[in-house]
């Protein structure tokens, strides 16, 4: 428990002075390598004004306006389709990064041993803590309405539908608690990185009781259902009578 205190005043610090976590960097450039190759992806970092972040990552928490910077270069210079494309992978290639490096491998099992609907709360409330690493200068809430919403305000990474936000949120819930979760961004599809933000994105999350129903997957392999999943298998078993 002593670390509490330190992480408490980094995140303080860090939304005072608009810092945000380097995989906005890091992922965005392996994404856009990936889909443009790296040639091109060093000419968008060069547009945004951070060549030389191509070469030499971050490895600490950034300004806010080099993302910033970074996402609306993608947006202004790419066909709409592609930008978001890019931006979506980006952020479940961050959401990867937090699952396999951030969070212990006995939490991620223990959260798909519950209800998915339980275990989505435990882990928004987790992101709500952990929010000063994504968010900026911006603020991050919760509300366990139906559904259960996360919210940013002053979001300091505007694209359309929230686009990096959501899919970062999307691939941790659906990688942890139950890959039959939705999330959805309340926001104007128009809206773009050089827009102002709107007062407040909020990111619906539906646990997959709509969806069709599939079996989770495990990283390692190993056959594997979260406990709805388990449940509807069973539901669907015929009877022995």
């Amino acid at each position: 428990m002593t670390g509490l205190p330190n992480r408490i005043n980094a995140g303080q610090a860090g939304q005072q002075l608009g810092l945000i976590g380097p995989n906005s960097v890091i992922q965005l450039r392996e994404a856009l390598i990936t889909d443009v190759g790296a040639q091109a992806a060093e000419h968008l970092f060069e547009l945004a004004g951070h060549q030389s972040l191509f070469h030499n990552l971050p490895d600490t928490m950034i300004d806010e306006a080099i993302p910033q910077a970074l996402f609306a270069t993608l947006f202004a210079h790419l066909p709409l389709a592609q930008a978001r494309r890019i931006a979506e992978e980006a952020g479940k290639l961050t959401a990867n990064y937090i699952i396999a490096n951030r969070i212990p491998k006995l939490v991620v099992k223990a959260f798909r041993l519950l209800p998915p609907r339980f275990a989505g709360r435990f882990l928004m409330k987790a992101i709500e803590k952990n929010a000063w690493t994504f968010v900026g200068s911006g603020h991050c809430g919760l509300e366990f309405d139906k559904p259960p919403t996360i919210w940013i305000e002053n979001n300091p990474l505007v694209m359309p539908d929230g686009c990096w936000h959501r899919a970062v949120f999307l691939q941790l819930f659906q990688r942890i608690v139950c890959p039959k979760t939705e999330v959805e961004c309340q926001c104007a599809s128009n809206v773009t990185p050089k827009a102002p933000a709107p007062p407040k994105m909020r990111f619906p999350v539906e646990f997959g009781t709509a969806l069709p129903r599939t079996v989770c997957p495990q990283p390692s392999g190993r056959p594997f259902s979260c406990m709805l999943c388990r449940y509807n298998d069973i539901a669907d078993m015929p009877s022995s009578a």
